[in-house]
């Protein structure tokens, strides 16, 4: 019997030095989870006694929205740049999936592939830079909201499934 995916799958990849971001993210996309509009996914779901190479790879393959949580530590990781996000750019600029690139902490990212992509938080200032963090993050839930809107009008199918109660989200 298949199981029905809920909602379009966001495969976040950051730096685990930047791990309470990370769930500070997880926190405020939850209305998004809640509402059958996404499925959130990052390493910290893999299982134990699974190839974590394996489950990261298929994750980025197979995600409609990749997050990269922008840091220091994300442009220094051998793995988030080199392998992760250079997937991740593959896929958007073939258009299988959109690459969302949320810049938490301060770092030159400007001259890196994903300067031509628009950045979150509004007008791309970190997160750990405004005086009220939750804002940020509010500009962000809108953003990513904004793009999985844009990608189920674009494919013309809705979650494939909803929590009972919840609301299909309509395009603007």
């Amino acid at each position: 019997m298949a199981t029905q995916r809920l909602g379009l799958k966001v495969f976040v990849s950051y730096s685990h030095k930047d791990e309470n971001l990370r769930a500070e993210l997880d926190t405020h996309l939850a209305p998004l989870v809640r509402e059958g509009l996404l499925s959130i996914w990052h390493d910290r779901k893999i299982c134990p006694g699974e190839s974590w190479e394996e489950a990261i790879s298929e994750s980025v393959e197979s995600a409609d929205i990749l997050v990269a949580l922008v840091s220091p530590d994300f442009i220094a990781s051998d793995y988030c740049y080199g392998v992760e996000l250079q997937t991740a750019i593959r896929r958007h600029h073939t258009r299988e999936a959109m690459l969302v690139p949320v810049v938490i902490r301060p770092v030159d990212w400007t001259h890196t592939p994903i300067s031509g992509i628009q950045a979150l938080p509004k007008n791309a200032i970190p997160i750990t830079t405004w005086d009220n963090r939750d804002e940020a993050w509010l500009s962000v839930v809108e953003g990513i909201r904004s793009t999985a809107i844009e990608l189920v009008a674009r494919h013309g199918e809705p979650p494939s499934s909803l929590p009972s109660g919840a609301i299909p989200i309509q395009p603007l």
